[in-house]
């Protein structure tokens, strides 16, 4: 700011004796401002032909100084750039809440052009014009990052708080044209979340929570409002079904339509399938037990599910921890974006199988609850499968089954997949 006004008073007295409506006191006006220089008589004389023929507008004279190879030559910082469009464009050094939302603007990785195509649409600018006689003219910057503050800062928001770091500029640009061409911001934001990247910070979700405020909503959890989602995650509730919580929220909704993106449709969620209410059953009878030998609870994880929802496919065939085409089975959490390098030690994560009769009474169509207590007490009775259920390292679980016939008699085969979650947010 500080150099603003320096700059301003330097060249305050010349500008006043600049006479009001003329073309070339506008251009002289660029010179002085953007190169602080006088103009050279060539230059000078082009510009003002541009724009008295109005083959240029204003803004595409400023265009021209601000982008110009001797402009850049400068190496302006991002503040000075700022106030040289605030002094170039509306004849004034920057007013404080001005200059930090275009120090916002650069921050997220918006250009030049988007700041000076942000100034060309103000009234003070079209106000300047039209005392020098110039047609102010307007300006689209080519890039889709420029085209929208509130669009770009809902893409970089993404980065920085799921992804935990700032977007490469190619990203950056394809996403924010994606929303512009119509994608949802659902679909957007879902991607993110379900992204190897992010996955592979493997969150619990305490954590999980947090980075949904911070990137959805734009905000720092409220108390009660993080309280209430972790106890339904931790109660069993899929992440997919408190994502479209977030989604379905009024701010969520309110940034989506301030920012022109298509909100878009809801995900599936599995909390209502036999499946995931039998890995909530196993959830609730598994931290029962935890509890009674004094360990940490377990949390579910849509992730974790998924593989275990394979691999209880799987030992339909070949009942054991080897996979059918001969590999460990925690290759499996690898193809559902689970990193394989959570815990400081060998073995990261653990896997209990089981294969559990129907019967009148173990039938899952009449009581998930018993299918779900048959296995866990199982897996206590054996001492192996035991010390997996009870390991104190373990925070996060899946569970899931799959029915099949063999030789006229049916089988629930279970399988339970184990690992800890980060809480490194």
């Amino acid at each position: 700011t500080a150099t603003a006004t320096t700059e301003t008073a330097l060249f305050e007295e010349e500008l006043d004796t600049l006479a009001a409506n003329d073309v070339t006191a506008f251009v002289t006006r660029l010179y002085k401002v953007a190169l602080n220089r006088n103009p050279d008589g060539p230059g000078l004389a082009d510009w003002v032909s541009r724009l008295t023929t109005h083959v240029a507008t204003g803004c595409d004279v400023v265009r021209g100084f601000m982008l110009s190879p001797e402009y850049l030559s400068k190496n302006k910082s991002r503040d000075q750039i700022i106030t040289d469009a605030y002094n170039a464009m509306l004849g004034r050094a920057p007013d404080a809440s001005g200059f930090e939302h275009w120090q916002i603007a650069f921050s997220l990785q918006m250009t030049t052009e988007g700041i000076i195509s942000g100034f060309c649409g103000s009234q003070e600018f079209i106000r300047l014009c039209n005392s020098y006689g110039v047609i102010p003219g307007t300006l689209q910057s080519p890039y889709y990052r420029d085209a929208n503050f509130e669009r770009t800062y809902f893409v970089y928001r993404l980065y920085a708080n799921c992804l935990g770091r700032p977007p490469e500029v190619s990203g950056l640009e394809n996403w924010c044209a994606a929303l512009a061409s119509g994608k949802s911001g659902i679909e957007v934001a879902n991607g993110f979340f379900n992204s190897t990247e992010y996955q592979a910070h493997a969150y619990d979700n305490s954590s999980f929570i947090l980075t949904l405020y911070r990137t959805l909503l734009g905000r720092e959890p409220d108390y009660r409002g993080s309280i209430e989602w972790v106890t339904k995650l931790n109660a069993g509730a899929s992440r997919a079904s408190i994502l479209n919580g977030f989604f379905g929220s009024q701010e969520f909704m309110l940034q989506c339509r301030t920012a022109g993106i298509v909100l878009g449709n809801f995900l599936s969620v599995p909390d209502n399938t036999t499946s995931w209410k039998l890995n909530a059953a196993i959830l609730t009878y598994a931290n029962y037990k935890r509890s009674a030998a004094g360990l940490n609870k377990l949390a579910s994880y849509d992730n974790i599910y998924n593989a275990a929802l394979t691999r209880a496919k799987e030992i339909t065939s070949n009942n054991s921890h080897t996979r059918p085409n001969n590999t460990d089975w925690t290759t499996v959490l690898r193809d559902n974006n689970i990193p394989a390098t959570i815990l400081p030690s060998s073995y990261w994560a653990d896997e209990n199988i089981a294969a559990i009769p129907l019967s009148n009474t173990l039938n899952i169509s009449k009581s998930v609850t018993a299918v779900a207590e048959a296995a866990v007490d199982a897996w206590l009775s054996n001492d192996a499968t035991k010390a997996k259920l009870l390991n104190g390292n373990y925070n996060t679980m899946g569970a899931a089954f799959y029915e099949v016939q063999k030789a006229g008699k049916g089988y629930y085969y279970i399988a339970q997949c184990l690992m800890a979650l980060s809480n490194n947010r």
